[in-house]
């Protein structure tokens, strides 16, 4: 894969169409860059359903119907959820996790659902974030609280913005 200049190689193994992913070449794309500007004509070609990222502990793809358990979880969990909205019932979580699919279809793109290799858990939600109105793209999590400390935001963060500058430009 190219990588932008200065960015250093990862151990990210996309398993989708984005191996040999799209990196603009011209200096003129390359200041969209910095202004946040996404290329959606470069998003739109490939259904959430066949995304997966893999990182040597993690498995990320796009939420699905089965995650709203454990997402709700996260949700209710006020220590977990402090940073993300505080605690919401479960018919806000139900709504939460029904933006994240809807921003998966119309963007093509948004959070992560964060799977644990080691146990086939969900453990979180990661990934590219821009709602109306705001400043730029993040990218943001929240994980189950047994599994901070771990290392896993770091490592699943470092291949969500991997695949956004190499997906989104």
């Amino acid at each position: 894969m190219r990588r932008l200049a200065g960015c250093p190689p990862r151990s990210l193994t996309p398993r989708c169409a984005y191996e040999s992913a799209w990196l603009p070449q011209d200096p003129f794309h390359l200041n969209s860059l910095i202004h946040n500007e996404i290329s959606y004509d470069k998003v739109a070609f490939m259904s959430a359903d066949q995304l997966q990222l893999d990182t040597p502990r993690l498995l990320l793809r796009p939420p699905r119907i089965e995650d709203f358990g454990p997402w709700a979880a996260l949700l209710q969990d006020p220590e977990a959820s402090h940073f993300i909205g505080g605690p919401q019932p479960r018919a806000l979580a139900w709504r939460g996790l029904m933006v994240m699919a809807g921003a998966w279809h119309l963007q093509g793109f948004a959070m992560f659902s964060v799977i644990e290799k080691a146990t086939g858990r969900w453990i979180g939600r990661l990934g590219p974030w821009y709602p109306d109105g705001w400043p730029g793209t993040e990218v943001g999590w929240g994980l189950v609280r047994d599994c901070w400390g771990r290392g896993y935001a770091t490592e699943g963060a470092s291949a969500a913005m991997e695949w956004a500058f190499l997906t989104l430009g």
